[in-house]
């Protein structure tokens, strides 16, 4: 039995409303581990695009994996790709919170319809966006149509390391919205939050996500993070 609410490195979807063989886009792909799990818990044909040859390089072959070496963003063309010592790469030229840039690379990037065109890709059940900080310029620039061949959206935003970012950050959610999508805040910081649509997830269901599933996990959480503290102090206690 599928779990209600599913949380694949960092990104939270719902598993009911994938079908049996559910095509997935990983954009962002890294390594290859969000790619990886889709296929190996729920057999998913997954697409992916990674623009950090280092890391398109190490992600896993698979007959179901179907990969491209660009970037998503808001235009097509090409841009210069930021690494930084942490092993995060960014179009962005300043890395949030700081750091130090190790290198660049010149990297091809395609827009959300591009993507589309070129590989004929027509609908998905998700798509998972983890793509530092161009989240913003993918979601900016896509059409409601090119959004919408989407079931779930999946997202982590950015604006916790870049916190100017934040206006833009609302106003990308609201604009899912208008084009027809449910949202759940599965984190008090924007990284993991979940666009349904709304003919997918109806009201109730919404609601109940939104206001019970979703406070409920938030909880759990906490309860995770003070349970060494209680065990230490009890412990203390104890001696």
């Amino acid at each position: 039995m599928k779990p209600f609410v599913a949380k694949v490195c960092g990104h939270s979807f719902l598993p009911g409303l994938l079908g049996p063989a559910p095509t997935v886009l990983d954009a962002g792909m890294n390594r290859g581990e969000f790619s990886r799990a889709m296929m190996d818990a729920y057999d998913a044909t997954v697409y992916a695009v990674e623009p950090s040859r280092r890391l398109f390089d190490a992600c896993p072959a698979s007959p179901r994996l179907h990969t491209w070496p660009v970037a998503l963003g808001g235009r097509d063309g090409q841009a210069s790709l930021h690494i930084w010592k942490d092993h995060d790469a960014s179009l962005l030229d300043a890395r949030g919170g700081g750091g130090q840039k190790v290198g660049e690379e010149t990297v091809t990037v395609w827009s959300l319809g591009r993507f589309l065109a070129e590989t004929g890709l027509q609908a998905a059940d998700l798509l998972k966006v983890d793509i530092e900080g161009m989240e913003l310029d993918l979601f900016e620039t896509a059409t409601v149509a090119e959004l919408r061949c989407f079931r779930q959206i999946t997202v982590e935003f950015h604006d916790f390391l870049w916190p100017e970012q934040a206006s833009r950050v609302a106003r990308a959610k609201r604009r899912l919205v208008l084009a027809g999508f449910r949202r759940i805040d599965f984190s008090l910081d924007s990284s993991d939050v979940l666009f349904v649509r709304a003919d997918s997830l109806f009201w109730p269901a919404w609601f109940w996500l939104r206001h019970v599933v979703r406070n409920w996990r938030g909880l759990c959480r906490r309860l995770d993070r003070i349970k060494p503290k209680m065990s230490g102090a009890f412990a203390l206690r104890v001696a």
